[in-house]
């Protein structure tokens, strides 16, 4: 069954669909469905064809058009004028742009970027687990309607009568098809509740074909060829690694979605390190470390239970448990000063993560995390968090998390923290005032911010970073560091309340009585 949560916040209704499973309910946080896929920069296109796209006039694309590695010559029935630096051309047809790899630089290239994200969205789309709904009558989705979620087909996918799309403006939907995407003659997808195109991916294993005066929303991510037969119509992108045939078709790009959650934490030069502590770093052997680990402004005696050899330089040592360096405060220079910077990099990082304002979620179940699925977002506690059984973390490669916690975090013995739809542990980040325990062959995920102590007990393992302002103590410990992320683009500015108004003005003469709407 499902279970529709309504929360009143001022002029704002949000509705969330919660799936409840058989074996019981887990809670789904932020915005329901599937983490955002990131069209990167194929997002700029309202068409984009490795093989050609063609019209039977009269067309009407809103946003551009591009086509690579082939020339112009494969954007047919567009007559398109080029510009005076070659760089572009134009259309009657196209409101936008038309681009092709035979264009002046930098055209070339950025399509050659444009394409490759393409294939990576497609790959990503088509690689997420763990489906909400599989075979979904067969794959007759006329009459249906459809809520937030992950969707596969291992055959074809019809649309012989009109279909509902149903969810919030946040709500996300993919639909993975091995086979084709068929959508009779008159029909329409229509949304409601909310739901927007740029939230609803197709990835299509074989064809798209829309029937004559019917209406496609969302992005199609399509492996082969696509088709909008005459007077068709989408509300989406087309992005496809074949060709594009349009017959007197109207295409409405739609705003680009960019990933969820938090801005990114910057830990600086912290991030050379998979273990970075102040106090000390203890394991019983034989643990498994992939990267560096460092302790300052300690000495490197305080680095026990690795038998580790100096290099000639004294400038690092080496260990059998470790597939990277060992730095410690006492070795040659630079490394006392490249430690002091990385250590203050770690601290500032854990202050940012601490001073995250404006939490998406607050106590949420008390602490109690375990057999729930989170989304991306910052999330607030006064109290220890306690994983008691497995926790799934779900959203996109480009999503983020960060967990603020004012006590400790537990993990118990043999339970799995387990990223799904791409999520990526480089990109969540737990901060923790009181101290970390990872229990008996537990798995933990993610970059650590600790305050006191973090204990990984036997056998248990990490993908992520441990930054310790105290010590780290491992049992037979497996951590694998992960790439380093850093802020891209400026801060986000907050409009506070004012996002509650479409037009606000101090003047009440700026806005005119036409422009003026009922409450």
């Amino acid at each position: 069954m499902f279970v529709r949560i309504v929360a009143k916040l001022g002029f704002a209704i949000m509705t969330k669909f919660v799936f409840i499973a058989a074996l019981g309910a887990i809670a789904s946080v932020a915005a329901t469905g599937p983490g955002v896929v990131d069209l990167g920069s194929a997002c700029d296109y309202a068409i984009l064809s490795k093989s050609g796209i063609s019209t039977v006039p009269m067309s009407a694309i809103t946003g551009n058009i591009g086509v690579s590695p082939i020339a112009a010559t494969a954007i047919t029935g567009f007559s398109p004028t080029a510009d005076s630096t070659n760089t572009s051309a134009t259309s009657t047809q196209v409101e936008g742009r038309v681009y092709a790899a035979d264009y002046a630089d930098p055209t070339p290239s950025q399509l050659t970027v444009a394409v490759g994200d393409m294939e990576t969205a497609y790959t990503d789309a088509a690689g997420r687990a763990n489906p909400d709904f599989v075979e979904l009558d067969a794959g007759n989705l006329g009459g249906h309607k459809l809520i937030p979620g992950l969707y596969k087909f291992s055959s074809s996918v019809t649309f012989p009568t009109d279909c509902i799309i149903s969810g919030s403006p946040t709500d996300t939907w993919i639909f993975q098809m091995s086979g084709d995407l068929t959508m009779a003659t008159g029909t329409h997808i229509t949304l409601e509740g909310g739901a927007l195109a740029s939230n609803i991916v197709w990835q299509v294993a074989g064809y798209v074909s829309v029937g004559v005066g019917a209406h496609m929303a969302g992005i199609l991510l399509v492996k082969t060829k696509v088709d909008f037969l005459t007077g068709s119509s989408l509300n989406g992108r087309i992005l496809s690694q074949t060709a594009v045939a349009l017959q007197m078709t109207t295409v409405n790009s739609v705003a680009p979605v960019f990933p969820a959650g938090p801005g990114v934490v910057d830990l600086g030069s912290a991030c050379d390190y998979a273990i970075l502590s102040k106090s000390g770093i203890s394991t019983v052997p034989m643990s498994a470390i992939t990267g560096n680990i460092g302790v300052s402004p300690i000495a490197a005696t305080a680095i026990t239970g690795f038998s580790l050899t100096a290099d000639s330089t004294n400038t690092f040592a080496t260990s059998t448990q470790v597939e990277g360096r060992v730095y410690a405060a006492d070795y040659a220079d630079p490394m006392p000063s490249q430690l002091t910077v990385a250590v203050g990099d770690m601290e500032t990082a854990y202050t940012d993560a601490a001073g995250r304002a404006k939490p998406d979620h607050v106590e949420l179940f008390g602490g109690l995390l375990g057999g729930k699925t989170l989304g991306p977002g910052l999330y607030k506690f006064s109290t220890p968090v306690k994983i008691h059984t497995d926790l799934i973390i779900s959203g996109s490669r480009t999503d983020t998390w960060i967990f603020q916690m004012s006590g400790d975090l537990v993990l118990a013995a043999n339970k799995r923290v387990t990223l799904v739809g791409g999520a990526l542990a480089s990109n969540i980040v737990w901060q923790v005032a009181g101290y970390v325990e990872v229990g008996v062959g537990a798995h933990m995920e993610g970059n650590l911010l600790t305050k006191t102590a973090a204990h990984f007990l036997t056998g248990s393992s990490l993908n992520g970073r441990i930054l310790a302002q105290t010590a780290v103590t491992l049992q037979m410990t497996t951590v694998n560091s992960v790439a380093c992320v850093f802020p891209t683009g400026p801060g986000v500015v907050d409009l506070g309340s004012a996002s509650d108004y479409d037009i606000l003005s101090k003047s009440k003469n700026n806005i005119s009585d036409k422009d003026r709407s009922p409450l």
